[in-house]
């Protein structure tokens, strides 16, 4: 991957990833077209649930590789179908006819105690493997913890994610500028 762009962020860390999701290409009341993801679950078994559909309107295909200055790694933003897991049986799915609830997927909604969806892998060095149950909260799993952690949306998890890393420098491959207003702070340098 070549990184391209530059973006320098200003403000509160809660900002910060703000402005970072809004270069990734997210806007508030951002509603994209998802027929190719309806289709990847439809096709693997899955009917996507309310707050899923809402999730992925808002947040499917945004730039998904954001290095942050001074990690030293990628941050992912991926999300079924463009992931970089394995298929999403894999992950949901056991058994010979992969028909079966993965131990993974039982775990995660015996905690939930709701019905929960993979979204995809999101987070930096060990990237979370995050669902989303029925009433909108992020279930998130990382390999190294067995404990799961419960967000209300993806910019606190985000945050926590990059708790106790400084955030000032973004590169993109590429950025979609957002629509600016006179509340937003951030600039942009090409290099």
């Amino acid at each position: 991957m070549t990184l391209e762009q530059k973006v320098i962020l200003s403000g509160d860390k809660s900002e910060r990833i703000r402005q970072v999701m809004e270069y990734a290409g997210w806007f508030p009341g951002r509603n994209v077209d998802i027929t190719e993801v309806e289709k990847y679950y439809l096709d693997n078994g899955i009917t996507l649930f309310p707050k899923a559909l809402d999730f992925f309107r808002e947040f499917y295909s945004i730039e998904p590789i954001w290095y942050i200055d001074k990690i030293g790694f990628d941050f992912n933003f991926y999300l079924f179908p463009k992931c970089g897991l394995c298929d999403i049986k894999d992950y949901m799915f056991g058994g010979k006819e992969c028909t079966i609830p993965s131990e993974d997927y039982m775990y995660v909604q015996d905690i939930a105690n709701e019905k929960i969806i993979l979204l995809g892998e999101i987070g930096y060095y060990y990237p979370a493997i995050v669902w989303i149950g029925e009433s909108g909260s992020l279930y998130v799993d990382h390999d190294y913890d067995t404990e799961i952690r419960v967000f209300d949306d993806i910019f606190n998890f985000i945050e926590s994610e990059l708790e106790g890393k400084e955030i000032q420098v973004v590169y993109m491959e590429k950025i979609r500028i957002p629509n600016k207003d006179k509340k937003t702070k951030s600039s942009i340098c090409r290099i």
